[in-house]
């Protein structure tokens, strides 16, 4: 089931969008202000985000230039704003498409899925991934480095994986514990991700005790190196 972040400050709007989501079969999750938003993703995964232009504090267009650092989550852009040049800049920033309270039920829906399924073709196009000397064949799931194959776990593959599609990206501890053993993150996690970390590095770093290709993000998280991609 496919989720949805909605980032809507009006309870009322909020509340309908909800409701026509939900209605549609989609997980739904909303917040008030870029600010949530931002704590939210932190914690959570979506895979489309619909995102109110006048927000408090933080508005829309700025939030959505600073989720583009980090994020390729497709984002719908509800706003009363009709102008061109301002449509072209909220494209330029990584819009993917508009709602306003003039469009039907169904012109929403019809947004939303063209978008997913536009966003899962893409996805499934990537076959095989290389960085460094390090070559992944996403759908055999065979890795390969200049001493040959390397062998690895189911987890220590999707690990590897989950960075190398997102090069430069720095991926917290919850987010990897996550998106890889699909559980909620508990600090009782550390443990158990720092271990797969080594275990990983020992096979693919030169040097594994001073990495050059995963590295870690004090208090943050760990990412792969895109210099070397």
């Amino acid at each position: 089931m496919d989720k949805i972040l909605i980032v809507e400050d009006n309870i009322v709007i909020r509340e309908a969008l909800k409701k026509l989501l939900s209605d549609n079969k989609f997980k739904v999750d909303s917040v008030s202000s870029a600010e949530e938003a931002s704590v939210y993703l932190d914690k959570n995964n979506c895979d489309l985000i619909i995102l109110d232009i006048n927000l408090p504090k933080m508005n829309g267009d700025e939030y959505l230039k600073e989720l583009r650092k980090t994020s390729k989550i497709p984002v719908i852009i509800n706003t009363s704003h009709k102008k061109i040049d301002y449509r072209i800049k909220l494209i330029k920033l990584g819009a993917n498409d508009f709602i306003n309270k003039s469009v039907t039920e169904f012109e929403i829906l019809e947004s939303i899925n063209e978008i997913l399924h536009e966003n899962k073709k893409q996805e499934s196009k990537i076959k095989a991934v290389k960085c460094m000397n390090i070559h992944v064949d996403l759908v055999s799931r065979v890795i390969q480095s200049g001493k040959g194959v390397i062998e690895l776990t189911s987890i220590e593959f999707e690990i590897l994986k989950l960075f190398m599609l997102n090069p430069d990206k720095v991926i917290s501890k919850e987010e990897l514990y996550r998106k890889i053993w699909n559980k909620p993150y508990s600090k009782s996690a550390n443990d158990c991700i720092n271990t797969h970390i080594k275990r990983l590095r020992n096979k693919i770093e030169i040097k594994p005790n001073k990495p050059d290709f995963i590295k870690t993000v004090y208090a943050s998280g760990y990412h792969l190196d895109a210099r070397f991609c």
